[in-house]
C-alpha cells in the first residue's frame, strides 16, 4: 500500500475518534451543568451536545451508506449534511444564550 492510501484511511479515523471522545467530554461537562443548574437553557445545550454526537457518529455511516447508492445520491447527501452540520451548534448557541440572558438578569438586581 502507499503511503499516501495508507495515510488517506488512518487520519480521517483518528480525526472522527477525537471528536468522539471530545463530544462526549463536552457532554459529560455539559450534563453535569444541567444537573447542577437545571434549567432551559442548559437543557437546551445538552440537547444540541446530544445531536452533536449523535451526528459525529452517523454521519460516516450515512456517507458510506450513500456511497454504495450512487455517486449522486452521495453528492445529495454532502449538500444536505453540509446545511444540516449547522443544526446541533445552533441549538447549542441558543441555549447558550437563554442561560447567559437568565443569569445577566439575575445578577443585575
Amino acid at each position: 500500500m502507499s503511503d499516501f492510501n495508507e495515510y488517506s484511511t488512518i487520519i480521517p479515523a483518528i480525526g472522527m475518534v477525537v471528536s468522539v471522545l471530545f463530544n462526549l467530554f463536552l457532554l459529560v461537562v455539559t450534563a453535569i451543568f444541567y444537573f447542577k443548574r437545571k434549567g432551559v437553557g442548559s437543557l437546551i445545550m445538552l440537547i444540541g451536545l446530544l445531536l452533536m454526537l449523535l451526528q459525529t457518529i452517523a454521519n460516516p455511516m450515512l456517507m458510506a451508506f450513500m456511497a454504495h447508492k450512487g455517486s449522486q445520491e452521495l453528492a445529495n447527501y454532502a449538500i444536505i449534511s453540509s446545511v444540516l452540520w449547522l443544526f446541533p451548534y445552533m441549538v447549542f448557541g441558543i441555549g447558550l444564550a437563554i442561560h447567559l440572558i437568565s443569569h445577566m438578569k439575575k445578577t443585575q438586581h
